[in-house]
């Protein structure tokens, strides 16, 4: 991804407010409308984030720091680390919260050109206020050098210190105010790279700083990390954690709950023949099972089995269509775990389930034994039988 990449998908990333339309009133549109509907209603789902309070809490957090650090006298500032398991929503989150950002300074709409700006010398130069980068594996600071000065258009050739310096210089010129390194835990800081890995980011956080500017890493697990825990960086770090929604406590499942309720009002309303509720109260144990609580397999769960149940022309979600939607092969492995893991019945719960099932059973014929008395032949289907 470079600069143009980024700037178009910040300016066509806002989906079109779908409004919602009825069982009843799509079923009398006709096949062409139906099918613009259909295609509308896809794109929307599978482009709208889950907006839980959680994402909310974490997002206002994160705003808050960044106009601190924009505030804040300049040199080194704070640096924002947002950590998580892979697949929790945190990559979603930060795009979605730059992206926020980046509208609020640059106006354009036009997804082909990047905003200018004038620099000391009167030059008109390419205006870039975020950097977004995804870190690769193992990767020192050439690497990182390589991925920044690639995004800004500069050659990336040269000597360490040489990439370094035309980095700085490159964020001065265009004006970088947020700067994010996505998949930090990628970063190399083992053996002989470690100090010169963590003293680097030491360094860029402090360029970055005198221009007003924000550092936030982004990856799975850094609290783990040597990262977090280099003296130095930890002065200055931030750190936000976003985990998947837990059930353990009884605080936990109506935090759980709450985000399904958001989830119901969002997307329930495009199959409003369900009942109010489905999600939130009937399914949400099956829900979580499924997903154990990540974000990205809540989300891939609920739009696919709305959009499955609307497309079958079904008036609710059943637990059968929830447990027939595939995901990732993480869920599916911690799922099959849960069901296995799950408690055998109690011996009185058993023999409870056992007389209730047979109090129900219709009786079967008697027969005689030898003796004359009357016992229950089990193999024979009906009266008349003889022993």
């Amino acid at each position: 991804m470079n600069s143009h990449d980024w700037h178009h998908q910040v300016v066509t990333s806002q989906p079109t407010a779908l409004s919602p339309v009825t069982v009843r009133q799509f079923e009398r549109l006709d096949q062409r409308d139906q099918d613009e509907h259909w295609t509308a209603l896809n794109r929307w789902m599978v482009s709208q984030p889950i907006d839980c309070p959680r994402v909310k809490q974490i997002s206002t957090r994160l705003q808050a720091e960044v106009l601190r650090n924009e505030y804040a006298p300049r040199g080194a500032k704070t640096v924002i680390g947002l950590s998580a398991a892979n697949g929790v929503g945190k990559s979603t989150l930060i795009k979605r919260l730059a992206h926020q950002l980046y509208r609020e300074v640059v106006t354009t709409t036009d997804p082909t050109t990047l905003p200018t700006r004038t620099v000391g010398n009167g030059a008109t130069v390419d205006w870039i206020p975020q950097v977004y980068i995804t870190l690769r594996a193992a990767s020192r600071i050439q690497e990182v050098n390589t991925a920044l000065l690639s995004f800004l258009g500069y050659p990336t050739i040269g000597q360490t210190r040489a990439t370094t310096t035309r980095v700085v210089e490159a964020i001065r010129t265009h004006g970088v105010r947020l700067l994010i390194l996505d998949d930090a835990h990628m970063l190399k800081t083992t053996q002989m790279d470690a100090r010169d890995v963590l003293d680097y980011l030491k360094y860029l956080n402090t360029e970055l700083g005198e221009l007003g500017g924000t550092m936030i890493l982004v990856g799975a697990n850094l609290e783990d990390s040597d990262v977090y825990a280099d003296a130095q960086i930890a002065t200055r770090l931030a750190p936000l954690q976003l985990q998947p929604h837990s059930i353990t406590h009884i605080s936990d499942r109506a935090r759980f709950q709450a985000m399904l309720r958001g989830v119901e009002e969002t997307f329930m309303a495009h199959l409003d023949t369900a009942t109010a509720g489905t999600l939130t109260n009937e399914l949400a144990g099956e829900i979580w099972q499924r997903t154990q609580g990540y974000l990205g397999d809540i989300h891939r769960l609920i739009t696919t089995v709305i959009l499955d149940a609307f497309d079958a022309g079904e008036d609710t979600i059943t637990r059968e269509r929830l447990r027939a939607v595939p995901l990732s092969a993480r869920a599916m492995a911690a799922e099959a775990s849960l069901r296995e893991a799950a408690p055998q019945r109690s011996r009185r719960a058993e023999n409870k389930r056992k007389s209730k099932a047979a109090s129900i059973q219709p009786p079967k014929a008697p027969t005689k034994n030898e003796a004359g008395s009357t016992t229950q032949d089990p193999t024979t289907p009906g009266p008349g039988g003889e022993g």
